[in-house]
């Protein structure tokens, strides 16, 4: 249901009888449980105890409950742990905030049971225990960090198997008075400094490692990035570790210290992480006013590699004054590039080029029947009428490739590349030495002519063969 049908079946139902509208909740809870156990909580809500007695049985029935939810079907499992989850939240929170931490604090100790009654490859149940986690937070802060909740979280990250209990990390500074967590890092990075590993057998020692990422969590949750950036690169430049140096720069730029997020992104040794770098790079140069050097910066990317997003993003900074002349030493660019034709093409695209990049497609024919037919169909949509010839090569790669991949289910995008095809027939006058549509069917027809599951498609689409 979408927000506005909420609030108008809300505004209608208001218009009712308290009366009425508790012969409507009755009724159908009757015959449906969520509603049963929705209408219970609601109604216990001014007496916790009894509502706690209800809620432990909720959470023994979720633990215990014999039914797997199997992939299909775990979104029923996950909306029934966010109905619990909206119980505490709305119905015993009120009246009984520690009340809701404790049993808060049971949800999670009950994780493995419930991660083990559903397939969670959505991760969806894994949600349910982000928000859980959350709802701890509120809660704990709201009563300025009592007692209890520090006596869970201890508790709980005793341990950890499924995972579930890491947004408490990440949330430790809501959890924990200040001194507390002070002290639990400082006891974490004393068993850290006193670690003794195992005997050599060259795998990975997963109680070190885990001992590691929790000090991290707990130094960024208290905003301790120096501990954060010590423990991560273990004394390895940030040119060796790319994914943690650009996290580290991440949460200096946040902390609003931009220059000392720059000394964590070099250019990395594995090339591919540049780009996950620059985006922050870019940032970092921007906060500190530094705008020539951030779009020499794009300029630079852009000459790496035309495509239209590094065009986008330097033309986009420019001032209105330089956005012509730009174009003109982009498109120079572009065109020298040695990279594959359609990246080249949808470059020239976004420097408002069709004719060139028409040309560009034209020319390369051959090689860009190679490409993907998802980038084929793409620049084709952007092609498309305004020039037929360059987006007929691009459609009939992607019909071919398609039928080459002998998918049943994907024939019928190949048809609706054909459909797109037929029309554009219609507006070619000059081919350019590309085959005319009637002969180029025909032959690739031909050799897909067995499949069965194609001609039912061709057929429903009225396409002859």
């Amino acid at each position: 249901m979408q927000n506005t049908e909420y609030e108008t079946l809300k505004t209608q139902l208001a218009q009712n009888s308290t009366e009425e509208l508790a012969e409507l909740i009755a009724e159908l809870a009757v015959t449906e449980d969520a509603v049963h156990v929705a209408a219970i909580a609601f109604v216990q809500r001014k007496e916790p105890k009894k509502l706690l007695k209800t809620l432990r049985a909720q959470l023994r029935g979720l633990r215990t409950g014999k039914t797997f939810y199997t992939y299909r079907n775990a979104r029923e499992f996950h909306n029934k742990l966010e109905a619990y989850l909206d119980s505490i939240d709305k119905n015993l929170r009120p009246e009984a905030p520690l009340l809701a931490l404790d049993l808060l604090g049971q949800f999670f100790a009950a994780d493995a049971e419930i991660f083990e009654r559903a397939d969670d490859s959505d991760g969806m149940i894994g949600d349910a225990f982000r928000r859980a986690a959350e709802l701890f937070s509120e809660i704990s802060e709201s009563l300025k960090f009592p007692p209890e909740a520090e006596a869970w979280f201890h508790r709980l990250l005793q341990k950890n198997d499924y995972g579930a209990r890491d947004r408490l990390l990440d949330n430790a500074a809501r959890i924990l008075a200040p001194i507390a967590l002070e002290q639990l890092i400082q006891n974490k990075c004393a068993l850290l400094e006193n670690y003794t590993p195992p005997l050599e057998d060259n795998t990975l020692d997963l109680s070190l490692h885990a001992l590691r990422v929790e000090i991290m969590q707990l130094a960024k949750a208290s905003q301790n990035i120096e501990l954060y950036a010590e423990i991560a690169l273990d004394g390895r430049p940030s040119k060796e570790m790319p994914a943690y140096s650009i996290k580290i720069a991440e949460l200096y730029l946040k902390s609003g210290q931009a220059e000392k997020a720059l000394e964590y992104l070099p250019d990395f040794n594995a090339p591919a992480w540049n780009a996950s770098g620059d985006r922050v790079r870019l940032q970092a140069l921007e906060s500190l006013g530094r705008k020539d050097e951030a779009n020499a910066k794009r300029l630079k990317n852009v000459a790496k590699y035309p495509s239209s997003y590094t065009v986008s993003e330097y033309l986009k900074n420019l001032d209105a004054t330089e956005t012509e002349t730009a174009k003109e030493r982009l498109r120079t660019v572009i065109l020298e590039s040695s990279i594959s034709p359609i990246t080249r093409a949808e470059a020239l695209i976004e420097l408002g080029d069709t004719a060139d990049a028409a040309e560009m497609i034209c020319q390369n024919a051959a090689a860009v029947k190679e490409e993907s037919y998802y980038a084929q169909s793409d620049l084709a949509k952007k092609l498309d009428a305004q020039e037929p010839v360059a987006a007929t090569i691009l459609y009939r790669g992607a019909v071919e490739q398609t039928l080459a991949e002998a998918k049943p289910k994907n024939y019928r995008y190949a048809v609706s590349y054909l459909k797109k095809l037929q029309k554009l027939e219609v507006l070619i006058q000059d081919w350019q030495g590309q085959e005319a549509h009637a002969s180029w069917w025909t032959q690739t027809h031909a050799k897909h002519a067995l499949k069965t599951s194609l001609t039912r498609e061709l057929k429903k689409a009225g396409i002859q063969n």
